[in-house]
């Protein structure tokens, strides 16, 4: 006569299952002795918690599977043999889950899945516990990039003074899209405008940032009210070099690259997580020399798994050249970009490469404006873009923004610009 014994293990040795996998066990079952009506239940279980300070704050069942195995045969079966049970479980049917998560310190939040086998026998008031093990397995959420509106770009616009003005900085930042994946390149666009007489801006700041919240004891689910210190997973610095544009105004444009590495969990939103969320921002800052003033701006994105095997960001691509057009908005400006580095942009995987091809020239119209522009000028655009191939599995996507631009001051025109009175033409050589 023996003691009962029970393991389980992952059949398969790997890492993570999708959400929508079989993932199959193996069960080893030692009985011991003849067992009154023993019987085995496999729970499969995902739990999301919040910690402060080493202690839980809440936790909350993201969903719960238990299914029972026949093991009669084994109880006539010669009481120390081990038998081998194969089985396998899957989240149950339109459930959404967060990507499992470990706890971060003693304050952070926790996704775990579990799978639990449990053995016990009929006892004479109620059944009894005779062994069980629990394992764990980490889950991998299918969280679709393209969803929600996440293929269309995220801009984020700060000014200083808030008015609008003759003397207004402008700094405005861009991605291409809200949704990436792990891996990729995300290609940030930056644009910054200020007065002339100021001081010029010599550099431009760039943090990958994480953000983390969590319900506290006193909280009602789903808030998440206490929010954790900002892990800065990146940051870049660049030197930029401001050029005049509509005369009185100095501009610069800088394109900045952001890894996102492969470790980092995927974002984890509140709806399916209830105690916990996990968000991700790029922050774009800007130092005012002489003014102490810092001009900041962040541009939230959905770090997902997959997308469709289709092609959503390619519809606009960027156009590099000696002088290079950026449209913010209903406006346009041409700034002198031949001291500035190209960025490659976004990472995608090879069947998307654009192939090599030139852009023909073309012209493009600016509406008219209450602060005084000229009604529809037209600007002209170099003849020829040099051809670019892609290298790297990059490209850059072309987006749009809107900056505060000062009224239109006919004197203030440079010599290389032309304008006739009935049709004014802008030419940028």
């Amino acid at each position: 006569m023996g003691k009962p014994e029970i393991s389980i293990r992952l059949k398969e040795n790997e890492s993570c299952y999708q959400e929508d996998e079989n993932i199959p066990v193996l069960i080893h079952l030692r009985l011991g002795k003849e067992w009154k009506n023993p019987s085995l239940t496999i729970r499969f279980k995902g739990c999301a918690s919040s910690y402060k300070n080493s202690i839980r704050q809440h936790m909350e069942t993201i969903f719960e599977y238990e299914q029972s195995i026949p093991i009669e045969i084994y109880n006539k079966h010669h009481y120390n043999t081990t038998h081998k049970i194969d089985h396998s479980v899957m989240i149950p049917p339109d459930t959404k889950i967060p990507n499992s998560k470990d706890l971060n310190g003693c304050c952070s939040g926790k996704i775990e899945y579990t799978i639990e086998v449990h053995l016990e026998s009929e006892g004479i008031f109620k059944n009894v516990a005779l062994a069980n093990q629990t394992i764990t397995v980490a889950l991998a959420a299918k969280l679709d990039i393209t969803e929600n509106k996440l293929e269309e770009q995220k801009e984020s616009t700060r000014c200083w003074p808030q008015q609008q003005g003759a003397d207004t900085c402008t700094l405005t930042a861009c991605i291409p899209h809200g949704g990436w994946l792990r891996g990729t390149l995300i290609g940030v666009q930056i644009y910054f405008r200020q007065p002339a007489i100021y001081q010029p801006v010599e550099a431009v700041k760039v943090e990958f940032i994480c953000q983390e919240f969590i319900a506290l004891a006193k909280d009602s689910i789903p808030d998440t009210t206490y929010q954790l210190n900002d892990e800065i997973i990146q940051t870049t610095k660049k030197d930029v070099v401001m050029e005049s544009v509509f005369g009185q105004m100095k501009a610069f444009y800088q394109d900045v690259e952001i890894l996102i590495p492969f470790y980092l969990t995927p974002t984890i939103s509140k709806s399916i997580a209830k105690v916990m969320r996990l968000d991700y921002k790029i922050r774009v800052t800007i130092e005012l020399p002489g003014k102490q003033k810092a001009l900041s701006v962040d541009l939230p994105f959905v770090i997902g798994t997959e997308k469709p095997d289709k092609n959503n960001f390619m519809s606009q691509k960027a156009h590099f050249g000696d002088n290079q057009s950026r449209r913010f908005g209903n406006h346009i400006e041409v700034l002198n970009t031949t001291n500035q580095q190209a960025s490659t942009g976004e990472y995608l995987t090879d069947r998307y490469r654009p192939t090599p091809f030139q852009y023909p020239p073309f012209q493009a119209v600016i509406p008219s404006h209450p602060l005084g522009y000229p009604s529809n000028p037209i600007i002209n655009f170099p003849a020829r873009f040099p051809p670019r191939n892609a290298s790297n599995n990059t490209y850059l996507s072309m987006v749009s923004s809107t900056v505060y631009m000062s009224p239109y001051n006919p004197s203030a025109e440079s010599s290389n610009q032309t304008r006739s009175n009935s049709n004014p033409v802008f030419q940028y050589l």
